[in-house]
């Protein structure tokens, strides 16, 4: 990953991205790959789970442009 001299830390820039990923999701999981020191692949696989029998399906839920995420540390 590439950088100006004035961005943040590189590191720092996956963080919120993958934050970012994650909170977009509602079941799922976020893979990260890496050679050599470095990011060179970002995996993301949602689940949607089938309702029980008698009722509705629930839609996929996309977070609206400028919606937060919620994320707990720790």
């Amino acid at each position: 990953m590439t950088h100006a001299p004035n961005d943040q830390d590189p590191w720092t820039q996956v963080a919120d991205w993958v934050f970012r990923i994650a909170g977009e999701i509602r079941y799922g999981k976020v893979e990260i790959t890496v050679h050599d020191a470095r990011i060179v692949q970002l995996e993301v696989t949602e689940k949607f789970r089938s309702p029980p029998p008698g009722r509705p399906s629930p839609e996929p839920r996309r977070r609206k442009e400028g919606e937060v995420a919620e994320h707990s540390t720790g």
